[in-house]
């Protein structure tokens, strides 16, 4: 096993600082350019969501694929990022007019002050997880024998720490008795496979991957910490609902006209994970997918926040109402226009 570079401390001291820290940069930004919030882009030209290669943001590419996005007037282009924590002050800075991120990085960003404002639902648990912490050690058979090792996850101080904190909580092991490092989904398997970790926090399709490279699963992580999670949404920022909120309007109206297609169709789902996830058609076929709702549950984005002050990642809980822009309450069964 090869020797943790940091102490777990540090990193969890860097991961509370890096919020703050972002919040710097984009007002440097701003300092260093133009005096105006960032302009949204002219009618006609992409509108850029950041995104990562995960099962749950396939309404966006389904909305693509069937035309929703065009039927509601823009063009909307998918970019790759590391993980909500990135994704946020892109959005912030102008880089990207849309987001989806988890919901605790946008609940820390919310506390540190950046205008974060969530727009539409993104992903949400289903009766069964898709996401679990796996290994390939044969020493460790049950979650108690995690204590003292070494879990990867895809960002410290995020959703991965926090909805394995709260599983191994719930599983009656000491979620402080073991250490974090941050790896991509895309290297946890091979990493396992080395040694290098002792076990990893995947998310569909990365966990359906490992167990079919002979990783083991020892714990669901999203349903040990609501049963009702609201994993994740999309979101933009104020600047943007300022400067173009038709754009930011229609933007809503597709995704969840997607969510709707998606939870219903699950076929159009799978046949797309491939073209963005890099997954192949057979583990496609097989993972266990999100589900996906037109109606945000409020309650569980408020527990959330919460069990981020119980971790210590987060000091007090931010106005969640300020951070909805949900739009007007309209009829849930009522699609895009034309559809």
């Amino acid at each position: 096993m090869a020797d943790i570079p940091e102490a777990r401390n540090h990193l969890m001291l860097r991961m509370r600082r890096l919020l703050p820290v972002l919040l710097a940069a984009v007002l440097l930004a701003a300092a260093c350019g133009s005096d105006d919030p960032p302009e949204a882009a002219p009618t006609g030209e992409a509108l850029v969501a950041g995104v990562i290669p995960i099962a749950d943001v396939a309404p966006l590419y389904l909305a693509n694929d069937q035309g929703l996005f065009a039927a509601a007037g823009i063009t909307v282009e998918p970019q790759i990022a590391q993980g909500g924590a990135a994704i946020v002050p892109a959005v912030i800075a102008g880089d990207f007019a849309f987001g989806f991120s988890n919901v605790f990085s946008l609940v820390q960003a919310a506390e540190a002050g950046l205008e974060v404002r969530i727009i539409a639902p993104g992903s949400q648990v289903g009766i069964a997880d898709y996401t679990g912490v796996a290994t390939m050690n044969d020493d460790i058979t049950e979650p108690g024998d995690l204590a003292g090792r070494t879990i990867a996850i895809n960002t410290l101080g995020n959703i991965g720490e926090v909805t394995v904190r709260a599983a191994l909580a719930d599983a009656g092991v000491d979620p402080e008795g073991v250490t974090f490092i941050e790896l991509g989904f895309g290297e946890m398997t091979a990493a396992m496979a080395e040694g290098r970790i002792d076990a990893a926090w995947q998310s569909e399709p990365f966990l359906t991957q490992g167990r079919d490279a002979g990783a083991r699963q020892l714990l669901s992580t999203y349903l040990a910490t609501d049963p009702d999670f609201e994993v994740a949404q999309w979101f933009t920022s104020q600047s943007m609902i300022d400067e173009n909120p038709d754009a930011v309007d229609a933007f809503r109206t597709a995704i969840l006209e997607a969510n709707r297609i998606a939870d219903e169709d699950n076929e159009d789902v799978v046949a797309l994970l491939p073209t963005y996830t890099g997954i192949d058609a057979d583990t496609a076929s097989k993972i266990v997918l999100p589900k996906w709702d037109k109606e945000l549950d409020v309650a569980s984005v408020e527990r959330s926040a919460q069990l981020l002050v119980t971790y210590g990642l987060l000091d007090e809980v931010p106005d969640i109402d300020a951070m909805l822009a949900l739009g007007e309450t309209e009829d849930p069964d009522a699609g895009v226009e034309g559809f």
